[in-house]
């Protein structure tokens, strides 16, 4: 699992973490969930700032 940030404005991808090992499916699911969560809150700051 390799993990990427892409920066603000930005076209470049950075990497930020990986891992040599494969991930429960329980982890999977969590960080997707999670990853989810961070997306919606910044949909809904990018709308409060139009």
């Amino acid at each position: 699992m390799a993990r990427y940030s892409i920066l603000k404005e930005s076209q470049q991808v950075f990497q930020a973490k990986y891992l040599t090992y494969l991930p429960t499916e329980e982890e999977l699911r969590r960080e997707i969930e999670r990853q989810k969560e961070i997306f919606l809150l910044q949909q809904k700051e990018k709308e409060n700032q139009q």
